[in-house]
């Protein structure tokens, strides 16, 4: 039995059946605009808008368990679903769900109300109607794990942050999420900017994790990301050429330690 809201499985059903009201079905008929209301970057489809579009990678990427979606990309939408329905973890289904639901209304906003989105304001309402669900429909006692299973720093007045990159034509979007402060509280940090590579993209979204430490005062920061390279380089102190800002700000830090999630561990990290 599928444990989350009737109206997230009626959508669910409707996703699936192909009735969804989304723009590259509509266009066809109406001879109307088919661009993404969220990014603006691609044509509307079930696929795009639930799972490839930037502000869904986003949302995906805040997942407390860090999952989403760009080891699965090759899936359609239909299996893409049975994947995780077949992990059988009733929180995490239950917390794609409530990703699933807000970014369709929050699409509807954009578009019949001239809202904007919001993806530090969408995390937040996201976890909220989770916390909610989850007493209602699983009746569960213990509490949310937030952790990956990276390993651990003993933190003495720090932080933890998940980090990752998307790169399209240059232009890089930057995310870093708190994993270890509860979901009110925790810091997401998010930037667009022109990188040359992938490399630096990681490293970008380490440094915003870095100047925000030093900023908050804090005596150690704990990071996790996708990329090696970027995580040896930090744990080593040997930085690219040019980085010599990144130096600086993580000497301010008296202590800093980096773990690597594997994309084939954590698939969903590498989706933003």
């Amino acid at each position: 039995m599928l444990r989350i809201h009737a109206r997230q499985k009626t959508l669910f059903w409707r996703i699936l059946s192909g009735c969804l009201p989304i723009k590259s079905r509509l266009g066809g008929f109406l001879n109307t605009d088919t661009c993404c209301a969220l990014c603006g970057d691609d044509v509307e489809s079930d696929v795009h808008l639930f799972r490839d579009c930037h502000f869904a990678r986003g949302l995906w990427f805040s997942c407390p368990w860090g999952p989403c979606s760009s080891g699965l990309g090759n899936l359609n939408l239909e299996d893409w679903f049975l994947w995780l329905f077949d992990t059988r973890n009733e929180l995490m289904i239950l917390y794609g769900a409530c990703i699933i639901e807000h970014i369709w209304n929050c699409r509807n906003e954009v578009i019949f109300r001239g809202a904007k989105a919001n993806m530090a304001a969408s995390v937040k309402i996201i976890l909220q109607r989770f916390n909610e669900f989850r007493s209602e429909l699983l009746e569960a006692d213990e509490p949310v794990n937030t952790h990956s299973d990276a390993p651990r720093s003993n933190l003495v007045d720090g932080c933890r942050f998940r980090v990752d990159a998307s790169i399209l034509d240059g232009l890089a979007g930057l995310g870093d999420v708190q994993v270890d402060a509860e979901p009110d509280e925790a810091s997401v940090l998010l930037h667009f900017t022109a990188v040359d590579s992938v490399l630096e993209a990681e490293l970008r979204a380490i440094l915003s994790v870095l100047t925000w430490a030093r900023e908050k005062e804090l005596n150690s920061v704990f990071i996790e990301s996708d990329s090696l390279i970027a995580v040896k380089a930090l744990n080593s102190n040997v930085l690219p050429y040019a980085w010599a800002d990144a130096l600086a700000c993580y000497a301010r830090v008296s202590r800093v330690s980096a773990s690597c999630v594997l994309r084939d561990v954590a698939p969903f990290v590498a989706t933003m």
